[in-house]
C-alpha cells in the first residue's frame, strides 16, 4: 500500500500530511517536539490494514513549512490538532499518540472529551512537572551507562551523521 502525501494550509503554516490504508480514520502524532511522521513509519504503518492512518508534522517539525515567528507552545498545537480534524471532518476522533504525541492527545482529549473516539497512548510524555522531573532524573542515569557511552561515542566517531543522516 503506497502511501499519499498532502498539505493543508492553516493560517501561514502548511502542515504535511501523510495518509496510508483505508478504513476508520486514525490520527497519528509523533513525538518530540522537534521530529517528525518519519520516526514512526515503519513500527505503525503495519496498522494501516483495516483502518487509514493519518499521519502530520506539526508546526516547528519535519516538513511542514512555520514561519520563525509562529509561537511553538503546547496551546498552539492543541488547536492545529482541532484544526486539522475539523479540515478532515473527524467529529469524534481516534487518537495515536507517541511520546509528546501521546500528551499532545490526551492534552485535547482533556479539552474535548466530546471529540474522542478513542485515545492510544504509546510512551507517552509526563503530563506534570514532577513526573517529567523523576523521568529526566531516570534518563540522565541511563544515558550515563558506560554502554551508552561507548555506544554514542562510537557513532560520533563514524561520521555517519554526515555520511548516512537517515541512518544516523
Amino acid at each position: 500500500m503506497n502511501p499519499s502525501i498532502t498539505r493543508i494550509s492553516i493560517g501561514d503554516i502548511e502542515f504535511l500530511v501523510r495518509t496510508i490504508g483505508q478504513g476508520p480514520d486514525v490520527v497519528v502524532l509523533h513525538g518530540g517536539p522537534g521530529a517528525d511522521h518519519r520516526s514512526l513509519t515503519t513500527e505503525f504503518d503495519p496498522l494501516s490494514v483495516g483502518r487509514r492512518l493519518v499521519y502530520y508534522d506539526q508546526r516547528g517539525c519535519g516538513r511542514t513549512r512555520t514561519p520563525r515567528s509562529a509561537p511553538l507552545g503546547w496551546t498552539h498545537h492543541v488547536s492545529d490538532l482541532g484544526t486539522l480534524l475539523d479540515e478532515w471532518g473527524l467529529v469524534n476522533a481516534n487518537l495515536l499518540g507517541y511520546s509528546w504525541g501521546g500528551l499532545l492527545a490526551l492534552l485535547y482529549a482533556t479539552q474535548h472529551p466530546d471529540r474522542i473516539a478513542s485515545l492510544a497512548l504509546v510512551s507517552p510524555a509526563p503530563i506534570t512537572a514532577k513526573e517529567r522531573a523523576a523521568f529526566l532524573d531516570r534518563f540522565a542515569v541511563r544515558m550515563d551507562h558506560p554502554w551508552i557511552q561507548t555506544r554514542q561515542l562510537e557513532r560520533e566517531r563514524s561520521d555517519l551523521r554526515h555520511r548516512d543522516p537517515a541512518a544516523f
